[in-house]
């Protein structure tokens, strides 16, 4: 594991003690924390970022690989939904 020394500004430092022993959890814990959700929030937000920028046809297959896993049936109109239900 990995060490890192961080420099805070007196105020961020109290705040940020002052939530951690809320939370009864130590400073190391908090900090792990809050800077694991920003990662997973960064990560989510170039995710999807990215997505956006591929072209239509790549989202256009993808739709259709998950598409193709579902098992086909034949499609009834409302009037066969119909006719099949009274007998």
């Amino acid at each position: 594991m990995s060490q890192f020394s961080l420099r805070l500004p007196d105020d961020l430092h109290r705040k940020a003690a002052a939530l951690a022993k809320k939370q009864n959890v130590s400073m190391n814990q908090f900090f792990l924390y809050a800077i694991s959700s920003m990662v997973s929030n960064l990560e989510t937000q170039s995710f999807f970022e990215d997505r956006l920028q591929q072209p239509a046809n790549a989202a256009k297959a993808d739709a259709l690989a998950v598409l193709d896993t579902v098992p086909s049936r034949p499609v009834l109109r409302p009037d066969d939904e119909l006719s099949s239900a009274n007998g």
